[in-house]
């Protein structure tokens, strides 16, 4: 996206994953519109918000997947009825997982925005696609026209509904693990290697996106004369644990699933290689991260579990094993 918060929102692709399908606008000259508005809507207005990158400046993904979750509870409080979204730059390489909000008045979803930070949010209406701000009186009223949704789009959100995810923008590590329990349930063999396949584009979308990401933190710490993220120690330590990271995940890798007998036997089956890592290297904070994984899972602790997963996260270590069933080059 453009360095220009306000520029990006004004040539936003945004992605709404709504009950009647998938739908991808974009803006067109004033005036004009192009395509059909959904039904869903009833003729009002579709609200997109997020709580991504607040004030314009980019923060990791944990931070952004919090405040996220953050975003979703607040609406389940009050119990709104919300659908998953995200707006991208044209090449959807800079994307920000979102909310569509069927008919909600635009000063309260504001407000909602103003209360996570953002700069603006976007108004879709029959007649127009608004940039409003969540700050100041302003907006850029445009026309819009409905894009062609690309392959791999149509291919997420394919496995968005067949894998029952909460959202086409979850953590791949979850993805996989429900993908996983549909693939196993299914009895017809050409089925389930269709499924293989959908699970597969969702893993190679998932990654292309954290890659752009990764580009961007590292050409931002170039600009800044910040070091890297990554030193050799690390990547050492992503191909060392990628074993017993692949095996919590297709043990069922679920925070908010994982119980206590089921976490017990994960963490059995896992404990030689823990033990083995200690001999490879692997730098001590992680292995102390990985111990306090295996406890949160042995525990119960949804919550320790999800913490203590996104800390790994952070660092492109927990879920690098999910992204290939080969992880060492």
């Amino acid at each position: 996206m453009s360095e220009d918060p306000w520029a990006s929102y004004e040539a936003a692709v945004v992605r709404l994953h709504l009950p009647d399908g998938l739908v991808v606008v974009g803006p067109d000259q004033p005036d004009r519109t192009s395509g059909t508005f959904p039904p869903a809507a009833s003729g009002g207005a579709i609200v997109v918000i997020t709580a991504h990158n607040p004030g314009g400046t980019e923060v990791t993904t944990t931070e952004n997947a919090r405040a996220h979750r953050q975003l979703l509870e607040r609406l389940d409080r009050e119990g709104t009825e919300y659908h998953p979204a995200a707006g991208g730059d044209q090449n959807w390489a800079h994307v920000e997982e979102s909310v569509a909000i069927l008919g909600m008045d635009v000063e309260v979803a504001c407000g909602i925005g103003r209360d996570f930070g953002q700069d603006a949010i976007f108004v879709w209406t029959d007649n127009g696609l608004t940039v409003t701000s969540c700050t100041t009186d302003a907006t850029t009223r445009a026309g819009w026209q409905i894009l062609d949704a690309p392959e791999t789009a149509r291919r997420v959100d394919e496995a968005y509904r067949r894998f029952g995810l909460d959202s086409p923008y979850v953590q791949v590590a979850r993805a996989y693990a429900a993908a996983q329990r549909v693939i196993d349930d299914t009895k017809d063999p050409d089925e389930a290697e269709r499924l293989e396949q959908l699970s597969l584009a969702f893993t190679q979308e998932y990654w292309r996106l954290a890659d752009a990401r990764a580009g961007r933190e590292a050409a931002r710490r170039r600009r800044t004369r910040l070091p890297p993220l990554e030193d050799e120690e690390a990547a050492r330590a992503r191909y060392a644990l990628a074993p017993i990271l692949e095996a919590a995940a297709s043990g069922g890798f679920d925070p908010d699933l994982w119980v206590p007998e089921a976490g017990r036997a994960l963490a059995d089956s896992i404990a030689p290689r823990t033990r083995a890592l200690e001999t490879e290297g692997i730098p001590r904070h992680l292995l102390d991260l990985w111990s306090h994984l295996c406890h949160a899972v042995e525990q119960g602790d949804a919550a320790g579990a999800r913490d203590v997963a996104e800390r790994l996260g952070e660092s492109a270590l927990f879920y690098a094993a999910v992204a290939s069933r080969h992880p060492e080059p």
